[in-house]
């Protein structure tokens, strides 16, 4: 890609962000100057996350986080933190592998639950046109899964045993198929390119 195109999405991507309320998503990129817990319960930490996350919005409402009742530990853990300029996603992480969950994202909530980090999800994403470009820019009408694997393995993404992707063309949607920490990584990739809708 060249200077000025990533230049130029750059342009782009700051003036959507600004013309209209984040999503979920960018809001989980934003970042957090300092967070520090001590002897906190996971209650505790998850409404500070909260507060964070107003503060950082811009337009304040900041984002729904949800713990699973269900899968709450036995023995409530205390959740010890000093994280610096990290994003909200990040700090949610952290707070939910320090008492043994983890983290799923849906279009309008943050689940935290005992989710294995190892099992398979299937998430599907609302991309823009442009988006076929960046797969495949010598024929953005032909999309195979080869073109996604190899677009998305440049971004950190990796397929283990389970996994799968397709662009579900009529719709301009993705469905991938994996774990959660490459879903992260695949709306982690989109949003660079301003390409998640």
């Amino acid at each position: 890609m060249s200077h000025f195109k990533m230049w130029f999405l750059a342009i782009v991507t700051a003036a959507n962000i600004l013309a209209a309320d984040l999503t979920l998503a960018q809001k989980l990129q934003l970042k957090v100057s300092s967070i520090k817990l001590k002897d906190a319960t996971l209650n505790q930490a998850i409404e500070t996350l909260r507060r964070h996350a107003r503060e950082i919005d811009p337009d304040k409402r900041g984002i729904n986080i949800i713990v699973k009742q269900n899968d709450l530990p036995a023995n409530e853990m205390k959740i010890n933190l000093d994280l610096t300029n990290v994003p909200l996603q990040d700090a949610i992480k952290y707070i939910a592998k320090s008492v043994g969950l983890s983290m799923s994202v849906s279009p309008q909530v943050v689940l935290i639950s005992k989710t294995s980090l190892t099992h398979m999800t299937t998430k599907f994403y609302r991309v823009s046109n442009s988006f076929k470009s960046f797969v495949n820019p010598k024929n953005p009408v032909v999309i195979t899964k080869k073109h996604l694997t190899d677009f998305f393995e440049i971004t950190g993404l990796n397929f283990p045993k389970g996994s799968s992707i397709a662009y579900i063309a009529g719709k301009n949607m993705l469905s991938i198929t994996n774990t959660l920490d490459n879903h992260d990584k695949a709306r982690k990739a989109l949003i660079s390119l301003n390409c998640l809708r």
